[in-house]
């Protein structure tokens, strides 16, 4: 696989790996530990998730000028979208 397409292969992995593997892994547990017990394991995964995004600085985009029109500002954001393929599955 070419190295400029590492992220979007990672980024597929761990979005499809992880909605196949936890309903498996929470059946199969369900037997043996009960619901209480995985709902503690979701509410812990949750948890430490929201620490982490508490956690760590997420760098904010700086404010376009005063005089930048709003219709240019959506008209680039339509344009960034179609010219990159990939995006234009979630638009």
């Amino acid at each position: 696989m070419p190295q400029q397409h590492y992220i979007r292969a990672m980024g597929l992995i761990v979005h499809y790996g992880s909605a196949s593997f936890a309903p498996a892994l929470a059946g199969s547990l369900y037997p043996v530990v009960g619901l209480l017990c995985i709902l503690l394991i979701d509410l812990t995964t949750f948890t430490v998730a929201i620490a982490t995004l508490v956690a760590v600085n997420i760098p904010q985009p700086s404010r376009p000028d005063a005089n930048q029109q709003v219709l240019e500002t959506l008209t680039f954001g339509r344009r960034f979208i179609w010219n990159h393929r990939g995006l234009v599955l979630y638009w």
